[in-house]
């Protein structure tokens, strides 16, 4: 990222500005994965940051004028996990019908699918036992969130419908 160059309205013959950045007004040095070049006014960013780093970072550009004039603009630098940016895909879910008393039915839903790799996907099912009953999660016992695998076997005759 390079930020632009400094002007000023009036001609001087000794006109040259020095750039310099810093956290704040008080020139608290950059974060270590920051460097700011002074000469092209660039700024570099290690590209091997990681999840520890993530958050909002204040930065202070001084622009000085060889007459020791100074002026100072602020930006925040904010650094996102690339797994908030990912775009993923899900699969879709057929119905599926359960004979009251049949043995344990096994169904295993396929997984998700991420535009990025190395973001973890949590899975959770929920169950209502009628259209107006509240959802309530399913415990491990009955959906294996590693596997994504339901388990199903009732005889509670309540929940035919």
């Amino acid at each position: 990222m390079t930020i632009s160059q400094y002007s000023i309205t009036s001609s001087c013959i000794d006109t040259a500005f020095i750039y310099d950045a810093y956290s704040d007004s008080f020139k608290t040095p950059l974060p270590s994965f920051v460097t700011f070049n002074p000469a092209t006014r660039q700024f570099t960013f290690d590209s091997m940051i990681n999840d520890s780093e993530i958050g909002n970072y204040p930065i202070a550009v001084f622009a000085t004028l060889t007459n020791a004039q100074v002026d100072i603009s602020y930006f925040t630098l904010t650094i996102k996990s690339p797994c908030e940016l990912a775009s993923w895909t899900h699969p879709t879910v057929t119905d599926v019908t359960y004979v009251l008393g049949d043995p344990t039915m096994e169904i295993i839903f396929p997984a998700a699918t991420l535009s990025i790799t190395g973001c973890t996907i949590y899975y959770w099912m929920t169950m209502r036992t009628s259209a107006t009953a509240s959802y309530v999660d399913l415990t491990p016992q009955v959906f294996e969130f590693i596997t994504n695998t339901l388990y199903i076997y009732t005889s509670d005759i309540t929940l035919i419908g």
